[in-house]
């Protein structure tokens, strides 16, 4: 299997929705400018590693891992709007069973503290300018995969068969390729700055090395910790993820002509509710 097509299971679909107003708290935009970009939690001593993005219209994203419960049962794959009152942060999530949250916070231009039951913790503004030379091993017990899927199998055009069926089951599908993620890393040395990196500040493009230019770049957000010594990458919904789906099918049924591609491609995006995969490394 191609690289490419590898991560082509990769699938988030984050839909932000605009929100003007929250709970009784009025969305002033100018007081929203403390929290807006992306922060990120990491204790080493309990493994946790949370991600957030405030965003100017109001609305957030969070994704990782929450073992520290600072969110209590939250999926860590979720996002809602926001709004701030002096020095409350109100969160109002979407998808997860939460009450609406209202936490104390304090925000400097590098780091943002929430209190949380009463306990206060600090995040740091993702770095956009690093040193990222060197090489880089995977830390394998803390890679992170979320996914769900709006339905449990998906019916598949005329003359297009899986395991010799025309449904696929979605779960087990994603769950295999969560796997060849993993071993795709597993016991290499990944060196950024090489020639399948390009890395502007954050933003990382993965080069895969296939022929068809819409599957040939693969897009994450790349970032360090405090000390350097550990580099994140996220990986969110893009063209090229679609990839590997196609691939599993090709198997089975020889090449798909561009017409089935398109169609296909299209309604792969749209089934998966959400996916992100948030890989760790560690520096040598």
């Amino acid at each position: 299997m191609k690289t490419s097509k590898i991560f082509g299971i990769l699938c988030v679909a984050m839909i932000f929705v605009m929100t003007g107003c929250r709970g009784g708290f009025e969305v002033d935009k100018e007081s929203l400018k403390p929290v807006l970009g992306e922060w990120f939690y990491f204790s080493q001593e309990t493994d946790s590693r949370i991600f957030m993005e405030f965003l100017e219209d109001g609305n957030f994203v969070i994704m990782g891992s929450d073992k520290e419960k600072l969110f209590g049962k939250l999926s860590l794959n979720d996002w809602g709007s926001f709004s701030i009152r002096d020095n409350e942060l109100k969160m109002l999530f979407y998808s997860s069973n939460l009450p609406e949250l209202v936490l104390l916070f304090e925000a400097t231009e590098d780091k943002l503290t929430l209190t949380i039951d009463e306990l206060p913790y600090t995040f740091s503004r993702v770095k956009e300018d690093f040193d990222s030379g060197g090489n880089y091993n995977l830390d394998k017990t803390t890679t992170i995969h979320k996914h769900s899927v709006g339905i449990e199998s998906l019916n598949l055009p005329e003359g297009i068969t899986y395991r010799g069926g025309r449904v696929i089951p979605l779960d087990s599908v994603l769950n295999s390729f969560e796997q060849e993620i993993d071993e795709l890393f597993w016991d290499k040395t990944v060196t950024f700055t090489a020639e399948d990196f390009t890395l502007d500040k954050n933003d990382l493009i993965v080069n895969l090395n296939v022929e068809n230019d819409v599957y040939n770049r693969l897009n994450a957000i790349c970032f360090p910790d405090d000390s350097g010594d550990n580099l994140f990458v996220i990986i969110k919904k893009q063209p090229a993820i679609i990839g590997g789906m196609l691939d599993i099918l090709e198997k089975e049924n020889g090449a798909l002509d561009a017409v089935q591609q398109e169609a296909l491609a299209t309604e792969f995006m749209e089934v998966f509710d959400s996916f992100v995969s948030l890989l760790s490394f560690v520096k040598e």
